[in-house]
């Protein structure tokens, strides 16, 4: 007890520096420690001692308690750091996942819960992940964890549970999954529905109302009540929809509904008196016009018994008639006998009546007349018969037919219509007897005509000295005249006895005048038979001239030794003639066969080959035809209709072929036409050339065709080919002035760059860049180029304001360490606020770390080593250590040491006493040569990496 009142504990001292010794010998696991240092922690007046409490009790609850509660700021500073770095970690012996949960989602700054997402802190569910988005309700922030970090579980539900379209369509912008991007379609989709839903119920049912006002101005009352039925369905179909409004417009159209219903019912009611009325008018219309049409029906058919010709009529249909006849009294019956039947019908029943009388009276007596007309139809039989034809002509009992004709008039006299066959038959029979009278009357004046002129003829060549055909026309007008009636033969007696006796006269004359003329002929035709053939055509017109004289001089039947003579001069003077034409005949015999032969090879062609094989061969058996020799007219027109007739099938399948020929290169005129007169395109050229190279591939369009088609296509073409190329000129020069706009735009970005443009000229850049990958032609290289000096330029720009931004935060560093001299306090507590937040996020880290592996003085020296810079002589032993460790390192592991990682290595050393201020001057050496240094070095290339 003495000796504890003279030597109190060291945790109680009033020096800050023992209590704070005191700690390291105390132990969070012994529960009088474990208060000591509690004690410590919360309700020390030193912060350092705060501090290193804290550090031994190691509790993130104490830490956290301490961030709230600390009246040190150095104490919550720290306390706030080791409370985000404990969280941040994937793991820390301090503080298990539940506690890491529930600070996040009760306690963390809403900063520490981004970074935490960011990182991301490992061990975090779906729900928690979601419900610290919820804390943080920042939509930016929330889309670049939704594109950065998220899993595929967590942005699946994060678009479950989002309800921001935009937000959403964002999300779909940064989203690849299919799956998730039909989520965001089909909630997005939802999302317009329902955005339409409250004006289009609301346009709905405004139409409804509407339509329901306007039925009071209706006064059609069958159509008021259809459409005020169907407006109600539509309105009860829609009145689920409802809710989509507000309270107010709920209520304001429940109350217009059941106006307008009302108001629709009591003008229902107003028109329904009338309706009715309407209604009863249209029953007796209707019935008027059920008895009209059974009228017309019985009127109808009996018309059809009489005009279908009676005597043809059967006795079901008869029956048919009578049928509706007694149907159509029944209904008149009815409708006399109707309540309706008021005065307004009587005239209409009294005309009904009287045309169904008259139609019954038609039905009694159609037996009578079905007999009449049977009676006409035997008289046209009979006259039928009494007409004769023979060898195309007719001949007529003229008598008999006049009796027909008046048993036919007295008859037709007596039926109410005569079928319309029967008299067409009757008036093509008068046509007949008629024709047949005017054809025999034209054929006596003609007969009676011709003798008469061949009696003018006949003197007419005597007075003319024309004897021997006067004589020889007179024997043919015996014939004619014998062929006369009795009454022509007597009209012409005296003129015929007249000509008679001077033909008489005439034939004692020929004997007397051709006595000394034959002789003459005689000895010409001896001297034709004994000359040599010249011209056979001119031979045998003399033999021809020389008959003819002598049968003018010989009476019909001479067969004298003169005339005998004669005949066997002429026969001799013709045989050189029959032996030419003999050998004509045995050629036009040799050309026939050979035309035959051609028509034999037509019809054998194969009509199922290639119709450009089948045109070739039509066209040589063709050319053989041209060739073939002459026949007879008669028979080369025999030949000709067999060479046609075989030639038509082969030669149909050829013009089919060419008219389809004709019709696809009409189609390519067409088309290259329409590429003529449509703007040009990039691929027109190629479109023509395939043009071209598809007429090629087709056949032959016809011998009258395919000259014509070619020089209209080539035409097109021609003309075609010169635009592309005017065309071709023109953009070719407008490509290069817009390509030059673009390398003075490259040039001017470049003139324009420096580190405040540096964003906008790297996009203006990547514009022209993309622009340009579309420009073709000499002047696209003069483009890439530059582009290439734009870009480098950026680049250069770029390197430069990173490496003015990493200078900057190694100022910032060294102006901190400047401060950060006293060991036993932390560096929160030695650099002020503005200098620490100046600092970038890993020198803090590294400040606040104080735990490196080896010593400063190893740090310093590897640096001077990563910088090329020389070490002190004294340190010359441990770089060499350090340069071999290296090497050793790279051969085995293949690892490299980064300056960063040094450099941060090396801050966590400590603070900066003053024993240790000549590795901070060779520090801060290093620094100067790495990053503010104007030229740059290797060192460079390496941090832009590291």
């Amino acid at each position: 007890m003495i000796f504890k009142r003279l030597f109190s504990p060291s945790h109680t001292s009033k020096d800050p520096a023992v209590r704070k010794s005191a700690i390291d010998k105390l132990s969070a696991d012994k529960q009088q420690d474990k208060s000591i240092l509690h004690e410590l922690a919360f309700n020390d007046a030193d912060a350092q001692v705060t501090l290193a409490a804290l550090h031994k009790l190691n509790s993130f609850a104490l830490w956290q308690k301490s961030a709230q509660q600390a009246s040190h700021e150095q104490v919550q500073r720290t306390a706030r750091q080791f409370i985000e770095n404990a969280v941040l970690a994937d793991t820390h012996p301090g503080l298990t996942a539940r506690q890491r949960t529930d600070y996040l989602l009760e306690t963390a700054s809403v900063d520490l819960v981004k970074a935490a997402l960011l990182k991301p802190v490992a061990g975090l569910s779906d729900d928690v992940i979601l419900q610290l988005l919820s804390k943080i309700n920042r939509d930016d922030f929330t889309l670049s964890y939704y594109q950065q970090s998220a899993a595929p579980s967590v942005r699946q539900r994060m678009v479950a549970q989002t309800d921001d379209p935009q937000l959403l369509e964002k999300f779909s912008r940064r989203e690849t999954d299919d799956s998730l991007l039909n989520s965001i379609s089909d909630k997005l989709a939802r999302f317009a529905e329902t955005k339409k839903m409250p004006e289009l119920v609301s346009r709905q049912v405004t139409l409804i109302l509407a339509k329901l006002k306007a039925l009071s101005e209706r006064a059609n009352y069958t159509e008021v009540a259809e459409r005020r039925a169907v407006l109600l369905n539509e309105y009860e179909e829609i009145r689920d929809q409802l809710h989509w409004l507000d309270e107010a417009q709920q209520q304001d159209t429940a109350t217009k509904y059941q106006q307008l219903c009302d108001q629709t019912n009591r003008h229902l009611e107003r028109l329904k008196p009338e309706h009715e009325a309407a209604v009863q008018r249209a029953l007796r219309a209707e019935r008027l016009t059920s008895a009209q049409q059974a009228v017309a029906q019985v009127k109808q058919q009996i018309e059809n018994l009489y005009l279908n010709n009676p005597a043809t009529a059967t006795v079901a249909q008869i029956e048919q008639g009578s049928n509706s006849l007694q149907q159509a009294q029944h209904v008149m019956a009815l409708l006399a006998q109707a309540p309706e039947a008021d005065g307004a019908l009587a005239k209409d029943l009294h005309l009904l009546t009287r045309e169904l009388a008259v139609q019954q009276e038609y039905l009694e007596q159609f037996t009578q007349q079905q007999q009449y007309c049977q009676q006409l139809g035997d008289i046209l039989a009979q006259t039928d018969s009494v007409i004769t034809t023979s060898d195309n002509t007719t001949s007529v009992d003229t008598e008999l037919f006049a009796q027909l004709q008046q048993q036919w008039q007295a008859i037709a006299g007596q039926v109410f219509v005569v079928p319309k066959q029967y008299q067409q038959q009757w008036n093509t029979l008068q046509r007949t007897v008629k024709q047949q009278q005017q054809a025999e009357s034209t054929r006596r004046d003609k007969a009676l005509k011709g003798c008469r002129r061949q009696l003018n003829i006949i003197d007419n060549m005597i007075e003319q000295g024309k004897f021997r055909a006067a004589m020889s026309r007179f024997s043919q007008l015996n014939k004619d005249i014998e062929a006369l009636s009795a009454a022509d033969r007597q009209a012409l007696a005296r003129r015929y006895e007249s000509t008679q006796k001077q033909v008489e006269r005439l034939e004692g004359w020929q004997t007397y005048l051709a006595a000394p003329r034959k002789p003459e002929l005689l000895e010409q035709a001896q001297q034709l038979a004994q000359a040599a053939p010249q011209h056979i055509g001119d031979r045998a017109k003399a033999i021809k001239a020389l008959r003819q004289q002598w049968q003018s001089l010989t009476s019909p039947g001479d067969d004298s030794e003169q005339s005998q003579a004669f005949d066997v001069a002429l026969e001799q003077a013709f045989e050189p003639c029959r032996v030419f034409y003999a050998q004509q005949e045995a050629e036009r015999a040799q050309a026939r066969t050979e035309r035959e032969q051609l028509i034999a090879e037509v019809g054998e062609l194969d009509t199922e080959q290639a119709p450009a094989q089948l045109q070739q061969a039509i066209e040589a058996l063709k050319q053989r035809w041209r060739n073939a020799g002459q026949v007879d007219k008669n028979d080369y027109e025999q030949l000709k209709q067999q060479w046609e007739m075989v030639l038509n099938a082969p030669a149909e399948k050829v013009n089919v072929w060419h008219q389809q020929n004709r019709e696809q290169k009409q189609a390519l005129i067409t088309s290259a036409q329409a590429l003529l007169d449509g703007e040009l395109q990039p691929d027109t050229a190629a479109q023509a050339q395939a043009l071209q190279q598809q007429w090629k591939l087709i056949g032959h369009a016809g011998r009258r065709h395919e000259s014509k088609l070619w020089k209209n296509f080539k035409s097109i073409n021609d003309a075609l080919f010169a635009q592309l190329k005017s065309n071709s000129q023109a953009q070719r020069t407008a490509q290069d002035q817009q390509t030059q706009m673009l390398v003075d735009q490259a040039n001017e970005l470049q003139q324009q760059l420096s580190p405040e443009t540096l964003a906008e000229v790297r996009v203006s850049a990547a514009l022209l860049q993309r622009e340009s990958e579309q420009r073709q032609g000499p002047q696209s290289k003069v483009m890439q180029r530059a582009l290439r000096q734009l870009q480098d330029a950026v680049i250069k720009t770029e390197h430069q304001s990173r490496q003015q931004a990493r200078a900057q935060q190694y100022q910032a560093l060294l102006s901190a360490l400047e401060h950060y001299n006293n060991p036993q306090q932390d560096a929160g507590s030695q650099i002020d606020e503005a200098k620490w937040q100046g600092l970038s996020r890993a020198h803090q880290q590294a400040l606040l770390a104080e735990s490196p592996e080896k010593p400063r003085r190893w740090y310093t020296t590897k640096l001077e080593i990563l910088a090329d810079l020389p070490t002190p002589a004294d340190d010359k032993s441990l770089r060499h250590d350090i340069q071999l460790a290296m090497m050793m390192a790279r051969l085995e592991q293949g690892d490299e040491s980064e300056l960063d990682e040094v450099i941060l290595s090396w801050v966590s050393c400590g603070a900066i006493d003053a024993d240790q201020q000549p590795l901070f001057t060779r520090f801060k050496m290093v620094i100067e040569q790495v990053f503010f240094a104007e030229s740059g070095s290797s060192q460079d290339v390496s941090l832009e990496h590291s």
